[in-house]
């Protein structure tokens, strides 16, 4: 379940639920880009340090929300019923710092790549210095975050990079996607303005005989962590990147074809059809060389770093340099009744409740 801030006066919407990849969602929709709460399976409820709140209404936050829920249903049954929703309390007590929201890591999208029977087959998703100097004026503090993939998403490690020095980390090396939790740090993070991370995902394919591919579906992948920080000053919402389609067709030996309709369902399609060696070392390649699209993306500019598109595998990034002791749980034992962090109640806001909610739904 994700949550949308829209901003404007977009009520005409209130109550409207369908596909959200519908091409008939009412046009204000579009207005509704900035996410600002992520939920998966397995979380509990999530409490906002006392010092930190998400703006609701006024002047600088959302007085409207979407909900994007996504539902896994593979067979279409048509007799299940669900009343899932979130509820948020809010204080008239404005907090001191608003809070925002990064999604970083791999791109979503169709050329995130895994092989099949692979027990520790790992992809980078990169949030670039390029992206994080163009969106942001001043330092901000992460306080707390989400890591995220699917099924077959073993390990997650976030890792800010300072230059080329490893400067933080977190990570999960027991990861389960039935038990998901936006977990607060147990120390605030201080991220400058061209810093850089590096969300790193380990997979195991063991027993899937076809490719798998990157997407919403609970048996395709993602490799994301939301990332929560404060003040709320910076431009950026999305901070991702993904494979070139040129270092594919260099690893894979595709020849450019000229008017193609879509160069990456072309591309998938060779990948996929390679005989199982060449597969492997291809993606491999990919992995460890390829080339990134730097997808830096605000709620008002589309691409806040059009300049640095495409950037080379970056140097300073050694995928073997750690700060963490392997095979380090996240789990907290401190407290039998909440084993995985902190927060009973959502106390999401600062200014006042939001005036209506709109639904849409997203069928994987």
């Amino acid at each position: 379940m994700v949550i949308y801030a829209c901003y404007g006066n977009i009520t005409a919407v209130r109550g409207w639920s369908l596909d959200c990849d519908s091409e008939i969602m009412p046009p204000d929709m579009s207005e509704c880009l900035t996410i600002i709460y992520a939920w998966a399976i397995g979380a509990k409820s999530f409490e906002f340090p006392e010092h930190v709140g998400l703006p609701l209404g006024g002047e600088d936050g959302p007085t409207f929300l979407m909900i994007e829920m996504h539902y896994d249903n593979p067979a279409f049954s048509p007799d299940f019923h669900d009343n899932s929703g979130l509820r948020i309390y809010y204080t008239p007590t404005l907090r001191e710092y608003s809070a925002d929201i990064w999604m970083v890591g791999q791109n979503v999208d169709l050329m995130h790549l895994i092989p099949p029977n692979e027990s520790a087959f790992k992809t980078y998703g990169f949030c670039f210095g390029e992206c994080t100097k163009a969106g942001m004026d001043e330092d901000v503090y992460v306080f707390a975050a989400m890591l995220h993939g699917h099924l077959a998403a073993r390990q997650i490690n976030l890792q800010q990079y300072r230059g080329d020095e490893l400067i933080d980390e977190l990570k999960d090396d027991n990861y389960d996607f039935n038990l998901q939790e936006t977990r607060i740090l147990a120390t605030e993070n201080t991220f400058k303005p061209g810093d850089s991370y590096v969300v790193t995902c380990t997979y195991n394919t063991v027993g899937r005989d076809e490719v798998t591919r990157g997407g919403d579906g609970t048996v395709q992948e993602m490799c994301l962590v939301f990332v929560y920080y404060y003040p709320k000053k910076t431009k950026i919402d999305y901070c991702t990147s993904t494979p070139s389609l040129a270092s594919y067709w260099e690893f894979f030996n595709i020849p450019y074809v000229e008017g193609i309709e879509d160069y990456s369902v072309y591309t998938y399609s060779h990948v996929v059809n390679s005989d199982p060696e060449t597969l492997r070392i291809g993606l491999q390649n990919v992995t460890d060389r390829a080339k990134r699209y730097n997808y830096c993306f605000g709620s008002t500019d589309l691409n806040l770093n059009e300049d640095h598109f495409e950037l080379n595998f970056p140097e300073w990034f050694d995928p073997e340099k750690t700060m963490v002791a392997p095979d380090v749980c996240s789990v907290d034992d401190d407290d039998d009744n909440d084993p995985i962090g902190r927060g009973n109640t959502l106390m999401a806001g600062c200014y006042g409740v939001i005036t209506t909610i709109a639904l849409c739904l997203l069928f994987v």
